[in-house]
């Protein structure tokens, strides 16, 4: 039952628990507490911040075997999200502590996630085993959230374990793939080009600077501050359960991406109208009324499924027929969607929301989200000018068109 692929897959659901426990954490609505009343926003940067530091850490520590690699940020995961729990739990919570325990678990959570997909690439058909994977952790996170009642520091001890975990059924699980010396030593010489991480420059400006610019604008700005206005607008209702809420639309849109996309005619009007729901989601939210705010959750699938997960990754891979060049360009665009973003965007919702309060501590939520919607329409109707829809020459294009020739 336990080969090699199964461990495998038992680690890398194990990350992923682990990434969405320390990740959708209600943070925000925890330190938004009367006794408190701390923005979450440099704490939220921080573990972008960590997740940035996670790519440089990935190059120092490529030569280690997987198994160990996977082993080592695991433990080191669980180390910052145990200093944060320490530091959270406290009965005068050390702030300080948190923001360097967050940027220690985002370079531990994201090498661990990172890593093991990798792996899980190398051992099976990742386009099968990942989805599953993602999908049948956030319906498992999603019924635990359900199950609670409210927000807690406890939720980094799950990041704790299911890190602990993860590393654990690596050390323990097979070894590294037996690579044959004579096939290595007769394989032709590798003639790709030396990397080149400008090359999504060269092959959509247009959609690299929009998913850039969008992306400051989502997750840690949003989960930074939507869940201070959930403690205004929602009082009597669990953070844990709203936040389960973007799950199940994520989840949604998931399920229903392909009939999406070929509803608004191809990967750039998606993008586009990405863009556009998410500033009218914002819009919403700049109201601070339960019903409208309620709406803006149910769009947040859209919003990470359109900017910052798949439908980026499918555009890319059909901008670039070479190879090499296609997979410098998802690396970039992982850092350019994700990480850079991440660390900047919690500050920029800090910064809008003290601009945004009063004397007596009151937010006028519509000067937080405003600006992030205007900014948004300006970034949909920028792309919809210039950028262009990508070609259809893509590896995995030209893949499945081999097996459609094979089988015929």
């Amino acid at each position: 039952m336990f080969n090699r692929k199964n461990f495998y897959l038992a680690a890398l659901f194990a990350s992923t628990l682990g990434c969405m426990a320390c990740y959708v954490v209600p943070l925000s609505a925890y330190l938004a507490r009367p006794e408190l009343s701390v923005s979450a926003g440099r704490y939220m940067s921080a573990l972008g911040l960590g997740g940035l530091a996670a790519v440089l850490v990935a190059r120092w520590t490529a030569k280690i075997p997987g198994r160990f690699a996977v082993a080592l940020y695991g433990l080191l995961a669980a180390l910052g999200a145990g200093i944060a729990y320490v530091s959270l739990a406290a009965s005068t919570p050390n702030l300080t502590t948190l923001g360097i325990a967050m940027t220690i678990l985002g370079v531990g959570q994201f090498s661990l996630l990172g890593r093991t997909q990798a792996r899980v690439v190398a051992e099976t058909r990742p386009g099968k085993a990942i989805p599953y994977i993602f999908l049948s952790a956030t319906a498992l996170w999603v019924a635990l959230q359900l199950s609670l009642s409210a927000a807690t520091p406890r939720f980094f001890l799950f990041a704790a374990s299911f890190a602990l975990l993860a590393s654990f059924l690596s050390l323990v699980g097979p070894g590294e793939p037996r690579t044959d010396e004579t096939s290595e030593k007769n394989a032709a010489p590798n003639k790709t080009q030396k990397p080149n991480f400008i090359a999504i420059f060269r092959g959509a400006p247009a959609f690299f600077l929009a998913i850039f610019f969008a992306s400051i604008f989502a997750s840690n700005f949003y989960f930074s501050e939507c869940g201070r206005l959930c403690v205004d607008v929602f009082p009597k209702v669990s953070a844990l359960k709203l936040n389960a809420v973007l799950q199940i639309s994520e989840v949604a849109t998931l399920l229903s991406l392909t009939a999406l996309i070929s509803l608004v005619g191809g990967l750039k009007r998606a993008i586009v109208a990405a863009l556009s729901l998410s500033a009218v989601r914002y819009g919403l939210l700049g109201f601070a009324e339960p019903t409208s705010a309620f709406v803006a959750m149910l769009g947040h699938g859209v919003t990470y499924v359109g900017l910052q997960s798949v439908v980026p990754a499918l555009y890319v891979d059909r901008c670039f027929s070479d190879e090499s060049e296609r997979k410098n360009a998802q690396t970039l665009l992982a850092v350019a969607a994700f990480a850079a973003p991440s660390a900047a965007s919690g500050i920029v919702a800090e910064a809008l929301e003290r601009a945004a309060t009063n004397a007596d501590g009151v937010v006028a939520w519509s000067g937080v989200f405003g600006p992030a919607a205007l900014v948004l329409v300006i970034l949909a109707v920028f792309f919809a000018i210039f950028g262009r829809e990508p070609n259809a020459n893509s590896s995995a294009d030209k893949a499945e068109a081999n097996e459609n020739a094979d089988a015929a």
